[in-house]
């Protein structure tokens, strides 16, 4: 490596030669194996780790816990929708009083009293779409006519209904047709909650070696100026001596000017990704200057995975495609429903009641009910058909238009899920073999930036020779580190696209 070589006869002085060389290898370090340090001497020394940033965001980020709102309430619609199914208490009363001075007879007058009373259960089942009624009925009537044998009556009666549906509303695929379409919908709600999980586990780990990049970057920049000053002195020494040129001079100034402003440039990049980190985190606020470490990016390239296997996994498992099938069951139960408006209703009725009654209290009443003294049954047919069924007919052919287009777009969902697969899949592949190609430009670069220093010491370069590989060097490892970078974002979105990006952090979405 040049940096544990740069023992050149530029160096004149022993103290530089170490220096330059224990600065080089610090940075190369740095980029390479060395977790970072902090970027001020007053930052805290605490790491703040890829893991804690993911489940920071699952927990704190707004855009999370907003968008969770929303299976939640699809959630509330699969209740709303089976509780048609639930038991339904009923209940009714009412008194009526009259009174009349003359009347056709010879009394002096009349007075009536007349009171009703209704209470019962009634549930819809799910299994046929029938409903069953249980009631009992109260009546109590009172007069002080006196042509009346008995002014004081009262009844009562035990009453049981069946009505099943024999045409429309029959079954339990259309009684339950509302309680699956609030299923599909809860679904569909829930896919796309972990579609905008996987995409924003995938901006916070992204977002994350962005940021170990910056810092990658302001302490490769850093050290770089250190250099470029002790160049300077160096060349300023060689000028007294002699040995170098005023040019050789303000080309050395230039380039610690550079080096100045790459910093400045490096440093509000740094800053800038920080904010991007505390804003997806929900700490973001204007006394926020708190700039923990980070761990350098990985070294080491994983192992390209196998096509088929991703494709596979990101067909089965895209949160995009099972929304769309959720969305495709929505309709179809809505066409169950549309197909069920179109037919006659025809309901067959049966009911039954133990009737009592007595001349003096209600609970004699109920006694001679629950006694059997009278019974009353009936069975009844109810018809009812709209002329034409046009609006009814109209809704289905509408319905399975819809059917229809969301099958359509399904198909195009998963034209769309391969081509996107397949260029993550290219991606990845490219960005891996980016960075070789960058790690051989680097060692090209740092051969070079050697031969430059020993042609310069033997006459046969210039002193702006020297710098312009020392810039190629410094682009060629600014280089690097973005190819280390692009090559993980690349391998993000491939887990992304195949949906595996949970199990990349051990975590289950629920």
């Amino acid at each position: 490596m040049f940096v544990t070589r740069l023992k050149s006869n530029l160096f004149k002085n022993p103290h530089l030669r170490k220096t330059a060389a224990v600065l080089w290898c610090s940075a190369l370090a740095a980029f390479l194996t060395i977790p970072l340090s902090t970027v001020h001497a007053d930052e805290s020394s605490e790491e703040m780790t890829l893991d804690w940033v993911i489940r920071q965001t699952l927990e704190s980020n707004l855009g999370i816990r907003i968008n969770r709102i929303s299976p939640e309430i699809a959630q509330t619609r699969i209740d709303a929708a089976d509780a048609r199914f639930d038991l339904e208490l009923f209940g009714s009363g009412s008194l009526r009083q009259s009174e009349q001075q003359r009347t056709f007879s010879q009394t002096e007058g009349t007075s009536s009293d007349q009171r009703s009373m209704q209470a019962g259960v009634r549930r819809q089942l799910s299994s046929t779409g029938g409903t069953v009624t249980a009631q009992t009925n109260y009546s109590r009537r009172d007069s002080d006519a006196g042509v009346n044998v008995q002014n004081l009556a009262q009844t009562a009666d035990l009453y049981l209904s069946y009505r099943q549906p024999l045409l429309r509303n029959f079954g339990s695929e259309v009684s339950r047709a509302q309680v699956n379409r609030a299923h599909a919908a809860s679904e569909s709600a829930w896919a796309s909650f972990e579609d905008q999980m996987l995409s924003m586990l995938a901006e916070a780990e992204i977002n994350y070696w962005r940021l170990a990049t910056a810092r990658h970057n302001l302490e490769f920049r850093e050290t770089s100026l250190q250099l470029a000053e002790r160049l300077l002195d160096e060349v300023q020494e060689r000028q007294r001596l002699g040995l170098a040129t005023r040019v050789e001079v303000l080309q050395a100034e230039a380039a610690k000017a550079q080096r100045q402003e790459e910093i400045i440039e490096a440093e509000a990049a740094l800053e800038n990704a920080y904010d991007v980190i505390y804003q997806m985190l929900n700490r973001l606020d204007e006394g926020t200057a708190h700039f923990p470490s980070v761990s350098p990016l990985p070294e080491e390239s994983p192992q390209m995975p196998d096509f088929d296997q991703v494709w596979r996994s990101a067909l089965e498992r895209n949160p995009s495609l099972r929304a769309q099938e959720a969305t495709i069951r929505q309709f179809e139960h809505d066409r169950t429903s549309a197909r069920n408006r179109t037919r006659p209703q025809l309901d067959l009725v049966l009911a039954g009641a133990y009737l009592g009654q007595d001349d003096s209290t209600a609970r004699g009443a109920y006694e001679s009910a629950f006694d059997r003294d009278g019974n009353q049954w009936s069975v009844g047919l109810e018809f009812n058909m709209p002329w034409g069924f046009r609006a009814e007919r109209a809704d289905l052919r509408q319905t399975e238009k819809q059917i229809e287009r969301e099958e359509m777009r399904q198909m195009e969902l998963r034209q769309i899920l391969l081509r996107d697969t397949r260029r993550a899949y290219r991606n990845f592949n490219a960005r891996t073999e980016a960075v070789r190609a960058a790690r051989l430009t680097l060692d090209l670069r740092e051969a070079a930036y050697e031969q430059e220093l020993g042609k310069y010491e033997n006459g046969l370069a210039t002193f702006r020779e020297v710098l312009e590989a020392q810039n190629e060097l410094d682009q060629a490892q600014v280089r690097y580190i973005e190819t280390r970078f692009n090559r993980i974002q690349a391998e993000i979105e491939l887990e992304r696209v195949a949906a595996s990006l949970p199990e990349r952090h051990s975590i289950i979405i629920e």
